[in-house]
């Protein structure tokens, strides 16, 4: 037996709901052992994602939200049984950008994200986009001074049908020490 990831099984799809036109679900059942360990207790890791279109609309755009939820240690007495859970919200508009939050929790971490980019010259340049996003994490709750701290600011230019070229400068800062700037440069390529 290839003892090199986490072995499980999984199922995805969409259902159609009365309420909601379209939701996209994600399950997992996982060994829960761990990466690259062997199966020797009874210890699984399930996993479940929930994503759907809220709303959407020509002028606005859509309006995305979505839910998972990881449980560490199920089947069995374990102490840990964790449970990571997270909500997300996003507005995508073609024409102005996208925009997005989300939030994390569970036993002892907690963490947000904000950001997106828009294009703000769209007449004049329409291949310019400004890139943000803020992140806060909390890897421990009951620790002092280990929250970490992240802004990214940039521009980025479509120089072709698949390729963008981006500038941003990334601010970490980890509790209350220095904070750490860095400049990028980057080329996206999509396929």
């Amino acid at each position: 037996m290839l003892q090199t990831a986490d072995f499980g099984i999984g199922a995805f799809g969409k259902i159609t709901l009365p309420v909601i036109r379209e939701l996209e679900y994600h399950a997992t059942l996982l060994n829960g052992g761990g990466f690259k360990k062997a199966d020797n207790n009874s210890s699984k890791d399930i996993a479940l994602r929930l994503n759907t279109n809220i709303y959407s609309s020509d002028s606005l755009g859509s309006i995305s939200a979505g839910a998972f939820i990881n449980m560490k240690d199920q089947f069995t007495n374990a102490s840990t049984n964790a449970q990571h859970k997270g909500i997300l919200l996003a507005l995508t508009n073609k024409t102005y950008g996208n925009i997005y939050g989300e939030y994390l929790t569970a036993s002892s971490i907690s963490g947000y994200s904000f950001g997106g980019f828009i294009y703000p010259f769209q007449k004049l340049l329409p291949q310019i986009s400004l890139i943000g996003r803020i992140d806060y994490y909390d890897p421990d709750t009951t620790a002092a001074n280990d929250q970490i701290g992240r802004s990214i600011l940039g521009a980025a230019y479509d120089s072709g049908k698949n390729v963008q070229i981006a500038f941003d400068v990334s601010n970490k800062t980890i509790g209350s020490g220095n904070t750490e700037s860095l400049a990028f440069m980057q080329s996206i390529i999509s396929f």
